[in-house]
């Protein structure tokens, strides 16, 4: 048996016909992958298929009855914000789609068909006016929303798969830790708001080079069975330890992803031990740009090279200026007081005098 499909319902008298004739209006399905009882293939977005099964005998070809198959486009860029009790939803339509179906629930939908769904219809052309839907949440904290883009295939209304979204009305809190370890033990300490009762369940997550970022970053040493309950805004998580795990390597995230619409983490800092090579690196690097220089005062100051030569460029040209009016420069026997004790300098007279100076 072979597939063939066509694009249109093509409505033939008998269940037989010649080959040449059945290959000109249908095109054959070359499959990906065959296994005893089905095929798998691949269809293009927005396709729509009437999928036949044909014997072929001979010059001949049995038909069997048509079904039809579609690969219709679904929303794409669905965002949603909270604005006060209400969750906006705004997505991009693909073309050909006529309305919008939201199923509604307070829990995971299971049965897309349930009657206990809360369903609402959006014509393309009332959101093309409002550009948003808006879903009111009343008291619920979580709400899970089934939407279906919807087609006109023929004579009949077809929906594309679905796009599942969910939505929660709270505000998004803040859940600090800290970890500590002895030698067979990891303790991590979590502190919240004191309105928080728990929160659901984590894993640590450890790298092997840096700080993981995401959970797919490093290994899960460790998973929590289930919600971890808060008492007056505390709670302790402990799991036993190797060597090989290393404290300030590991995070803490939470197992389900949606879970970090209602909390976040606030992750420890940890002070990074400094390498030999590094202090030595750091020590080099303070020998060659500081140096001491005495200031009148006898007190020492760091500075510089580039400001030490500026300095002694200054000093040199005020000696310059007081040796061109005075004759002979007598300096200090000792020069150790040379800091704080003036210059003599004897005038052309034969007078000494005392003048402030520098060397």
């Amino acid at each position: 048996m072979t597939l063939y499909q066509t694009s249109k319902k093509i409505n033939f008298s008998g269940r037989t016909m010649k080959m040449d004739d059945l290959t000109a209006v249908m095109e054959e399905i070359v499959p990906l992958d065959t296994y005893n009882d089905k095929i798998r293939f691949s269809m293009s977005d927005g396709a729509v298929w009437y999928v036949y099964p044909v014997i072929q005998v001979g010059k001949t070809a049995i038909r069997g009855a048509p079904v039809c198959t579609m690969n219709l486009e679904p929303f794409r860029d669905i965002e949603r914000r909270m604005v006060n009790k209400d969750c906006v939803i705004t997505m991009t339509w693909p073309p050909g789609a006529i309305e919008a179906e939201f199923k509604i629930s307070n829990s995971e939908i299971k049965d897309p068909d349930d009657p206990n769904l809360e369903r609402r219809t959006v014509r393309r052309k009332d959101y093309e006016e409002d550009r948003q839907v808006v879903i009111p949440m009343g008291e619920s904290v979580r709400k899970y929303i089934r939407i279906c883009a919807k087609y006109r295939v023929e004579d009949e209304i077809m929906p594309s798969r679905p796009v599942v979204v969910s939505i929660y009305s709270v505000e998004c809190r803040k859940v600090r830790y800290k970890a500590s370890r002895d030698k067979r033990t990891m303790t991590f300490s979590l502190s919240a708001d004191p309105e928080v009762k728990e929160i659901p369940a984590i894993m640590a997550v450890q790298s092997s080079e840096r700080i993981p970022l995401r959970s797919g970053d490093g290994e899960v040493v460790w998973r929590s069975e289930g919600p971890i309950p808060f008492i007056g805004g505390t709670a302790t998580a402990s799991f036993q330890c190797g060597p090989q795990t290393d404290m300030e390597r590991i995070r803490l995230f939470f197992v389900e992803e949606a879970d970090y619409n209602l909390f976040k983490f606030i992750h420890p800092i940890y002070r990074r031990r400094r390498s030999r090579s590094g202090e030595e690196r750091r020590s080099r690097l303070r020998r060659n740009t500081c140096a001491p220089i005495a200031s009148p005062g006898s007190e020492w100051t760091l500075c510089t090279r580039r400001a030490a030569g500026r300095a002694a460029s200054r000093s040199s040209s005020k000696a310059q200026a007081m040796r061109a009016t005075a004759s002979t420069c007598h300096p200090p026997s000792d020069a150790s007081s040379t800091r704080n004790t003036p210059a003599s300098w004897e005038s052309p007279r034969g007078r000494r005098s005392s003048r402030p100076g520098t060397t």
